[in-house]
């Protein structure tokens, strides 16, 4: 199960339950996930032709990956003159899906993107659904590359609030932590901060900002 308690609260939510029910609990370090953007348009194409004991295996496919800022997922489309058969294009569809869930750099699931299937071809006779699923996934694979698909790290906002004489220390914390300011204002003797953090970055917060205050700024 996932807790999202601050530390202190955890070490106590803990404590109970291996007091009060006897639940062993094992707590370890949060993982965020990762995902991986493309930066630009990128085109690849994937041939596949084996033989096996029954013949030749035949599958190719040209993939199109763009970038869509703030879309959140994939979305996927056929283009009109694709040359890979219409019966086997469910499965071909299927297995790129899959495949855009661990991208080429870090495994990590491809998100703000638009994936055409742009082309192929048909060798009637040799064409295999097993065969044209492996060229479009290698296809995908060069494609974001070509696409320059860069890792990257969820955002999550903050708001920080401050005595004025600790605001300097907090703001360089936040800024070690690559953190994007976007907002600075005063209310009377208290300074606030607000803007957005890499997720991963604010693990154990809590104690670093009690830490550069002695205690006596607040976050949420």
């Amino acid at each position: 199960q996932t807790c999202a308690l601050p530390i202190f609260h955890l070490e106590i939510a803990v404590q109970a339950l291996a007091q009060d029910h006897g639940v062993a609990v094992r707590v370890t370090t949060p993982r965020v996930a990762l995902a991986e953007v493309p930066q630009a348009e990128g085109s690849a194409s994937g041939r596949i032709r084996r033989e096996d004991g029954e013949g030749f295996r035949f599958g190719a496919a040209t993939i199109h990956v763009a970038p869509r800022p703030g879309q959140g997922q994939v979305s996927w489309h056929w283009d009109e003159d694709c040359g890979i058969p219409e019966g086997l294009r469910g499965e071909v569809e299927a297995a790129l899906r899959a495949a855009s869930g661990a991208g080429p750099l870090a495994g990590a699931p491809l998100v703000d993107a638009h994936v055409s299937i742009a082309g192929g071809e048909s060798v009637p006779g040799e064409d295999s659904e097993a065969a044209f699923c492996q060229a479009a996934v290698l296809a995908l694979h060069d494609a974001c590359l070509a696409a320059e698909v860069r890792v990257e790290e969820p955002l999550a906002a903050y708001e920080v609030v401050a005595p004025e004489e600790f605001a300097s220390a907090v703001a360089g914390d936040l800024a070690g932590r690559g953190a994007i300011v976007e907002e600075v204002r005063s209310e009377g003797q208290l300074r606030v901060m607000a803007g957005r953090v890499p997720l991963a970055r604010m693990v154990g917060y809590a104690t670093g900002l009690r830490s550069v205050s002695q205690g006596r700024a607040s976050h949420s």
